[in-house]
């Protein structure tokens, strides 16, 4: 304990950076991993609140007021003294053409991708949309694959088992109805939408992306909602709406899986996104069972399993992680018997990144893993 404190004091090996050396920061992977896993929590939250909201309010007008109030949560990053404390001095929110149409791109998707999963809660069951939204599960290296990319076969086998998973989660006995056909177009639409924010998150910040992501989602969902139901927007009508509803669905459900969703691939391929997602319907039956009573069973208890193992299929983990003991140990050297930087350590544990860059390399020949 003397070398320790006599190496803070002197400062010949700080204990900061010893420990930064000995115990590896989390990789930049493993991040975005994470910010992909709290995404899919705040998704899971959404199914029982839409479906209750669309009872009193059209699709089109909840669509537009919970844009409109997402959007409206990121005015003060556009204010100059509010953007130049959020976004570090590599970084700009200057808007350019790439980015006002990578944005609005990015927006006409994620509006189709909400509307129409809206408007199939209509007429199928929670269930029944939670399982037909996962199959972006399989389009995104369908997609991927039409574009020449070699997709590994841990992600089929990743996405196998998460289809599996969310179909045992999600499976009952009702048939098919127009509500499914909807919901299809829902997992089309965000299959496409994870592909292009894979691209444009590689060369934009998630805040500028999100401000014009939502703006634009914002705009064009409350010209669709004005041409559909103008009387909706008159005072007694919007004094009468479900504020807290939708105020949940915008902050929680919204800003912040959007801006999260587009820091996090930027470190997780678009293939391995897909299948993180497929967490969503396990989140959502987890909050069942705590808020509402409702129970798995069985067959929904193996159904999440499945999900999870996919997860822990397409995502690598370290082989030799550093332990406590070494790294303490390393302390009781003298200074003098090891003279390299701890900078630069001679063993990296570091997770291999994948980047989503792929999907976007000139060649299109690249393996997605």
């Amino acid at each position: 304990m003397k070398t320790i404190a006599n190496w803070f004091k002197n400062g010949d090996r700080p204990l900061s950076k010893a420990l930064n050396h000995r115990f590896n920061r989390p990789p930049r992977q493993a991040l975005g991993i994470a910010a992909l896993i709290v995404v899919t929590l705040l998704w899971g939250t959404t199914f029982v609140v839409v479906k209750d909201t669309v009872k009193v309010v059209p699709p089109s007008v909840m669509i537009s007021l919970r844009f409109l109030i997402s959007a409206v949560c990121l005015l003060p990053v556009l204010l100059p003294t509010w953007r130049h404390q959020v976004f570090p001095p590599s970084t700009t929110l200057k808007p350019t053409r790439k980015l006002w149409f990578g944005g609005a791109e990015l927006g006409l998707l994620l509006l189709a991708g909400f509307a129409t999963q809206t408007i199939g809660l209509q007429y199928t069951s929670v269930h029944r949309s939670a399982f037909v939204t996962a199959l972006n599960v399989f389009f995104v290296p369908m997609f991927l694959g039409l574009l020449g990319h070699r997709i590994s076969p841990k992600i089929w086998l990743a996405s196998l088992l998460a289809l599996g998973g969310v179909g045992l989660l999600s499976y009952d006995v009702t048939p098919p109805n127009v509500g499914d056909l909807w919901t299809l177009g829902t997992a089309i639409a965000y299959g496409l939408y994870i592909i292009r924010l894979g691209h444009y998150s590689q060369k934009y910040s998630a805040l500028a992306l999100g401000v014009v992501q939502l703006w634009t989602t914002a705009v064009v969902a409350t010209i669709w909602a004005v041409v559909e139901y103008p009387t909706w927007f008159s005072g007694s009508q919007l004094a009468q709406l479900p504020w807290g509803e939708l105020g949940f669905l915008a902050i929680a459900c919204t800003t912040a899986p959007t801006l999260l969703q587009a820091w996090g691939q930027q470190r997780v391929s678009a293939a391995q996104s897909a299948v993180l997602f497929t967490l969503e319907p396990v989140w959502a039956s987890l909050f069942a069972w705590v808020l509402l009573g409702e129970l798995l069973g069985l067959q929904g208890l193996l159904g999440a399993a499945l999900i999870v193992s996919a997860m822990f299929v397409t995502v690598p983990f370290p082989s030799k992680p550093s332990s406590a003991a070494s790294a303490i140990a390393s302390f009781r050297r003298p200074p003098g018997n090891d003279d390299r930087d701890p900078a630069t350590p001679t063993q990296s544990h570091t997770l291999p990144v994948v980047s989503s860059t792929q999907s976007d390399a000139p060649r299109n020949t690249s393996k997605i893993d």
